[in-house]
């Protein structure tokens, strides 16, 4: 018959070193505040070059100042208010159905600014850059507002941030193994076709 490799056990949890181990790996450097602070800019800077549009970081969302949001956008007749978070989908729940980690993601958002009721919009993705099914239309939403070359300098502005993030986070647990580090370097390539397809598609 047919044998089967079996992966190598990572030497900083112990866990199975699979594609995306990086993701949820206890012992990698994830720098998930700065990734998504990075993000965050991304959006406000680039939306904030557009004159019709007015941009408010970090918006207030209590009277008591503990509920705030990344970002707030205003047009002529509406005002909107976004959260990001990058989730990891590399859990055993997400291998047949990737998109439900997101959903779960985004409905926790969703009760945690209840308040603002159908003007919050949370922007999920997943560390290697899909978008959960309603940050795609909130996403698509954006674009259009900020005409191609916006769109196209945010996109590949949260595709490069995404892709070095997981390159660092898979460099970090490489140190003892011949194989993390070509894991690492697959990691990075298919994280770089995957946001280039991402980009495309938009």
């Amino acid at each position: 018959g047919v044998q089967t490799c079996a992966l190598p056990i990572c030497t900083f949890c112990g866990q199975v070193t699979a594609l995306d181990h990086q993701d949820v790996c206890r012992g990698a450097s994830r720098r998930w505040t700065s990734r998504h602070d990075q993000i965050t800019r991304a959006f406000t800077k680039t939306l904030a070059c557009r004159a019709t549009l007015q941009v408010e970081e970090e918006p207030q969302i209590s009277q008591d100042a503990t509920l705030r949001a990344d970002f707030a956008i205003t047009t002529e007749n509406s005002r909107y208010y976004y959260d990001v978070q990058v989730v990891a989908i590399g859990k055993e729940s997400a291998r047949t159905d990737p998109y439900s980690t997101l959903t779960e993601a985004a409905d926790a958002k969703r009760r945690k600014y209840r308040s603002l009721g159908p003007y919050f919009r949370p922007l999920i993705f997943s560390a290697g850059g899909l978008m959960e099914k309603e940050t795609a239309k909130s996403y698509k939403a954006l674009q259009a507002l900020l005409g191609p070359t916006g769109s196209d300098f945010l996109s590949t502005s949260i595709a490069l941030i995404l892709a070095k993030t997981r390159a660092f986070s898979a460099l970090s647990i490489a140190k003892e193994s011949p194989y993390n580090d070509e894991l690492a370097w697959q990691t990075t390539r298919a994280a770089l076709r995957h946001q280039r397809a991402l980009t495309a598609a938009n």
